[in-house]
């Protein structure tokens, strides 16, 4: 916000002197056309009223000549109480520039175009519909511009503490809109570790935070449905372990029966005792046994 407030401000107070004079140009380019061919036209009756129209409507300082009168009209000079009156003419000698006029003051009544740093000039000279010569000076300050420049400096710091505290401002207004989701999807996770399985994630909105929440309650509920399978399948081969000792313990009670009595008659006819002296009757019994 501070990089955009000056950004913002370094180009308005290089740029805006130069849109603005060039606007304030043509429009007093377009304005002393106007005033010229109105002038040509207008009776001699009619110059003072034009001039003093001009001037206080465009805001412009005129000095026309005009049969030997010049009218000579500052709008910011012309007061209220003046504007519904007329100036007073001033009654001179000037006449037709010739070779032993002041070159000052030839100057003033050639067609000249001249720009400073504070105002625009123009001057020219032209025929009336009457056929007497008319000489026109007409001067536009450019004062309001370079007053701007002044106020882009003086506005500066004002607008840099007013950027940096809606930043400010917005920063805690977004963080808060951020970390509260995230905020509530860490606790769900925490239930989530302890695998409770009423935890699940809820977000309302359908930005990246509600898609989030939405894939980590999949996870948790495939994780949870795993977890489910794992266990029946626990059960499963806890029952068939069960049934194989099951099956191993009736299996060797079954041989040892037949093995305990095959031991007894061979350690019997081993050692000639009673009947099994008679090993050639026994031996197929053991052999059957076997």
């Amino acid at each position: 916000m501070a990089v955009i407030a000056l950004t913002s401000h370094a180009l308005f107070y290089f740029m805006m002197p130069i849109v603005c004079t060039s606007q304030k140009e043509s429009k007093f380019q377009a304005i002393k056309e106007q005033l010229m061919e109105t002038l040509k036209n207008a009776s001699p009756n009619e110059v003072e009223l034009i001039v003093r129209q001009y001037a206080i409507q465009y805001h412009l300082g005129i000095f026309v000549n005009y049969d030997g009168i010049t009218y000579n009209f500052m709008a910011d000079s012309i007061s209220s109480d003046e504007k519904n009156g007329s100036q007073e003419t001033v009654r001179t000698q000037w006449g037709v520039p010739s070779e032993d006029v002041d070159t000052d003051f030839l100057y003033l009544f050639q067609d000249f175009y001249t720009k400073t740093d504070s105002q625009l000039n123009f001057g020219s000279r032209f025929t009336a519909t009457d056929g007497k010569p008319c000489y026109l000076f007409l001067l536009s300050a450019l004062q309001p511009v370079s007053e701007a420049k002044e106020a882009v400096i003086v506005f500066l710091p004002l607008t840099l503490l007013l950027s940096l505290l809606l930043s400010v401002l917005f920063a805690l207004l977004y963080s808060g809109k951020i970390t509260k989701p995230l905020s509530e999807i860490s606790k769900m996770t925490e239930r989530m570790k302890a695998l409770d399985p009423s935890a699940a994630c809820r977000a309302d909105t359908r930005d990246e935070l509600g898609i989030l929440s939405e894939n980590v309650n999949m996870l948790y509920q495939s994780l949870l449905s795993t977890i489910d399978s794992l266990q029946k399948e626990n059960v499963r081969a806890g029952e068939a372990e069960a049934a194989k000792v099951e099956f191993l313990r009736v299996a060797s009670h079954e041989l040892k029966t037949p093995v305990t009595a095959l031991g007894g008659m061979i350690d019997s006819m081993i050692m000639g005792i009673g009947r099994y002296k008679d090993w050639e009757t026994y031996l197929p019994v053991c052999r059957d046994l076997v």
